[in-house]
């Protein structure tokens, strides 16, 4: 099993958002505007995702102290979603302090989406 890291925060700005009619798609694209994921913003492109650090399992079966998987999932754009990436990287060579989804996988889903929306 993996552990995830998770800010208390989080669980009551969607709790909030939940009482006053705010979808998740509107709560992630706050995260990539302005919350963890700022490094998956695309300049035009109106994108939406949630990130994800998770420690690896040591052949011991304990939480590894600087082993980490990290993703970016998200999609776009905001209002009419079209296409959808996941990016996860295991094990990025990184110092621990730096092995965050925001920080590792965001970048890579901001140039594939750059790259997409290209294409049309």
């Amino acid at each position: 099993m993996i552990k995830m890291r998770r800010k208390e925060m989080r669980f009551s700005l969607k709790s909030l958002a939940a009482e006053v009619g705010v979808s998740d798609a509107q709560l992630n694209h706050i995260e990539v505007g302005n919350g963890t994921a700022p490094l998956a913003r695309v300049n035009g492109l109106d994108v939406a995702g949630k990130t994800g650090t998770s420690q690896t399992i040591t052949p011991d079966g304990h939480y590894s102290q600087d082993k980490y998987v990290t993703s970016f999932a998200g999609f776009f754009p905001v209002d009419h979603p079209k296409y959808v990436c996941v990016v996860v990287v295991d094990q990025a060579n990184l110092p621990p302090e730096q092995n965050y989804g925001g920080v590792v996988a965001a970048p890579v889903f901001a140039e594939v989406a750059k790259k997409i929306s290209k294409l049309e």
